[in-house]
């Protein structure tokens, strides 16, 4: 079942014409350069932005997690979670398993939390939501590598075959570790996705590492000469 279907979406400057669909039981990982649109894509993907062109259609519900979880900095966490808990389709369960394993001082207002804590904030805010659609815009911002790997654990949960995720990060790695297919977005363009059994055949196949594939396609110039460089043996050996 098709959970997102775009055509022709444009927000002149940042995207041009972007068509996209996603399937449920998809996770979907979307990476670029940074300014590339990333953000703005999953904010019209989640109704946040309304576009200038095309047409945008989603079956269910949407849950969003904006970058940096940039909300109203005087409002203590435990409000915000109080306010998402409140919403109708609230895994209690999970959220109380997710709260655990990445623990946030709630009691403090958002704007004096740090870039690590306002990220596991949206998480928590974001993922015990019973929607058909996650859209996470870099969800491991900030994060220690404890938890990162935590919050890796959560979102592969929360992704199943009711449920489509769009995962926009420039942690190329973490979405190679959750997602089942990548796409780049590009000069306001998002290329052709490649699943990831695709980029590890290949990358068995030439050498050349997922990670190395994509750097290539986010910039076909300054990244591959940079990989070429690095793999060749260095003058007089």
């Amino acid at each position: 079942m098709t959970a997102l279907q775009c055509r022709g979406l444009c927000v002149r400057p940042m995207l041009l014409a972007v068509d996209l669909e996603v399937a449920a039981g998809e996770c979907l990982g979307i990476v670029g350069p940074n300014g590339a649109g990333k953000s703005t894509l999953l904010a019209v993907l989640a109704g946040g932005i309304r576009p200038d062109a095309g047409t945008l259609s989603v079956s269910g519900s949407r849950a969003w997690m904006p970058e940096g979880f940039r909300v109203d900095p005087g409002v203590p966490g435990r409000e915000w979670l109080a306010m998402a808990a409140a919403q109708p389709g609230w895994d209690a369960a999970f959220a109380a398993r997710a709260l655990e394993a990445l623990p946030v001082p709630l009691d403090r207002p958002v704007g004096r939390l740090s870039m690590g804590e306002r990220t596991r904030l949206g998480l928590l805010v974001t993922l015990p939501r019973e929607a058909s659609l996650l859209l996470l815009d870099d969800p491991f911002l900030g994060l220690d590598p404890a938890a990162q790997l935590a919050a890796q654990a959560l979102v592969s949960e929360r992704a199943g075959p009711d449920r489509a995720v769009v995962l926009a990060s420039s942690d190329v790695d973490s979405i190679l570790r959750l997602c089942t297919a990548i796409a780049v977005l590009r000069a306001g363009r998002l290329g052709s996705r490649r699943s990831i059994d695709a980029l590890t055949e290949a990358a068995a196949a030439s050498g050349i590492t997922p990670i190395e594939q994509v750097a290539r396609q986010m910039d076909p110039g300054g990244v591959a000469w940079l990989c070429d460089s690095l793999t060749q043996p260095a003058k007089g050996t």
